[in-house]
């Protein structure tokens, strides 16, 4: 393990303030993933960010992109983003990973984002192409909920078909839920378009969200805790089918708790 990597346990505080949503196996099999692969890193869902600290102190030096729809940072996770270390590896987009960004290619992806199957496969479809190997380490990719016993059955019904696929990608490990492939082959990204259907590539904006002047304006469905969202500025989500609150306000033990601007 190069020097730069630390232990697993440099992330303990992360479940102390419940910000990682895997169980504890699963967070340290996506942490040797990051560890055993080469090349940027790419996370599709970041949730409170925990997932993307644990990448970034997995990964050395290495750069490390995070897409998340509707993020919702707390103060921990934002004071690490923006340490002088961390900062210039580390680009955050709030925005559909449907929609395009820079980056191109990755040797590590970890998708965890819309967890319907016609979610996965529009990922799949998308980022499995930009998988590739690096410094001749494996080109990995980790799958939250897709492995026994506790997987969500859309995203098990994904990624069981990229497995299926001749020559794409063979299972290295799972752990509780969280499932790690090393890619071997290409799949055809049209066909695996294809499972998405037309439906779903018209109606993944909504046109609700056109209201607001820029990012950080909303928050996920599952903030941290007791959290509830208040009572105003609702918005429905047609691309993931549930109810988003806007403006980053929740109230949390009697709170009002109000998220910073995204980092871009």
């Amino acid at each position: 393990m190069p020097p730069s990597v630390p232990d697993f346990a440099v992330c303990e505080w992360l479940f102390d303030e419940n910000l990682v949503a895997q169980k504890r196996e699963e967070a340290e099999l996506l942490w040797r993933g990051a560890r055993d692969s080469g090349g940027p890193i790419f996370e599709i869902g970041r949730m409170a960010g925990g997932t993307t600290v644990i990448l970034l102190e997995a990964s050395g030096d290495r750069p490390v992109a995070s897409i998340d729809f509707a993020p919702f940072h707390v103060p921990h996770t934002d004071e690490f983003f923006e340490r002088p270390d961390i900062r210039p590896r580390v680009k955050l987009y709030v925005q559909s990973s449907r929609d395009p960004i820079p980056e191109n290619e990755f040797g590590y992806l970890f998708i965890d984002g819309d967890h319907s199957y016609e979610g996965v496969c529009a990922d799949i479809a998308n980022f499995w192409g930009t998988l590739r190997s690096f410094d001749g380490k494996p080109a990995l990719c980790a799958f939250h909920d897709a492995a026994e016993p506790g997987y969500v059955t859309s995203v098990k019904k994904a990624v069981d078909e990229l497995i299926a696929e001749p020559g794409a990608c063979r299972v290295v490990e799972t752990a509780a839920s969280m499932m790690l492939v090393e890619k071997t082959g290409e799949i055809d990204s049209e066909k695996w378009r294809r499972k998405v259907g037309d439906d779903m590539w018209r109606n993944i904006s909504d046109p609700h969200l056109d209201e607001f002047e820029g990012p950080g304006r909303w928050s996920q469905i599952e903030p941290p805790g007791t959290a509830r969202p208040d009572s105003e500025n609702y918005v429905i989500s047609s691309e993931l089918h549930d109810i988003r609150q806007t403006k980053g306000r929740w109230r949390w033990n009697g709170l009002l708790i109000e998220k910073p601007g995204a980092h871009l």
